[in-house]
């Protein structure tokens, strides 16, 4: 998602919950909590991080030297509760949630609209092309007729066709049927996650993956996705590199765009 905001108090730099922070991980305390904020309005919207491991949180953080302890420090400081959720995220910043199932609302009313549209087209498809066999086997019967040929007995001497010009194309006697397409079935994102843990992806990846393309409405580019579980490689492939490719001032790797000061440069 693109222009989020959070809401952040004034006296977040001096309160009492920052300075039990500091004394526990130091400096870091003074940026870890607004990028916890940050992402979760982007990633997980209703605030819940019960799901988290603490390596987890820290490697999406951007944190990786307070890998083992981050999510320890985080909920005894009053900043995450014991049941895993961010402390009064509802109350202050809860409206991304709203705005979270809005957008899913909306590219489900889209993907319904198209696919009904892809249907209908599909029908007319098939309508066309059983009214061409139609005529054409009305025109073979007509050929046979004794007005178009020489009834000798059972067998029927049709007259031959009239050649065409010099030059003319030749028409596609094939019969090759026209293509057709099936609209690709819209997984659940449980069905999302179940695969994603099969290729070694986190499931935060899976919310992520299913959150992209349900708000764009399954589409890659301008034309409609064929195969998720295809698409889910080439996430798979940019997850890697990003996380491989891409290391921090300590050479540990990290996430594109999730600098911090000290061990990488936030």
């Amino acid at each position: 998602m693109a222009n989020l905001y959070i809401k952040v108090f004034t006296d977040f730099y001096a309160n009492r919950k920052t300075a039990r922070l500091r004394a526990k991980i130091g400096d870091d305390a003074m940026w870890i909590p607004p990028r916890l904020w940050a992402y979760a309005a982007e990633h997980q919207s209703d605030g819940d991080f019960s799901s988290y491991s603490s390596e987890e949180l820290a490697f999406l953080l951007g944190c990786n030297k307070h890998a083992s302890s981050i999510l320890e420090a985080l909920k005894e400081c009053g900043f995450i509760d014991e049941t895993g959720i961010i402390h009064d995220w509802e109350e202050h910043n809860g409206f991304h949630s709203t705005f979270s199932e809005r957008a899913k609302t909306a590219a489900k009313a889209r993907w319904a609209k198209k696919e009904k549209k892809q249907k209908k087209e599909l029908l007319k498809t098939e309508t066309d092309t059983e009214t061409e066999t139609s005529i054409a086997s009305s025109m073979l019967q007509a050929s046979r007729s004794p007005e178009n040929g020489f009834d000798h007995g059972s067998a029927i001497v049709t007259l031959p066709a009239p050649e065409k010009p010099q030059g003319e194309p030749k028409s596609d006697e094939s019969g090759a049927s026209k293509k057709r397409t099936t609209p690709m079935q819209i997984p659940s994102i449980d069905e999302v996650k179940l695969h994603f843990a099969k290729i070694g992806l986190p499931e935060t990846e899976a919310f992520k993956f299913y959150g992209h393309y349900e708000s764009n409405g399954w589409r890659v580019g301008k034309n409609p996705m064929k195969s998720w579980v295809g698409a889910s490689t080439n996430w798979k492939a940019n997850f890697d590199e990003r996380r491989f490719n891409t290391p921090n001032r300590n050479n540990t790797p990290r996430l594109i765009g999730t600098s911090t000061p000290n061990d990488s440069g936030f």
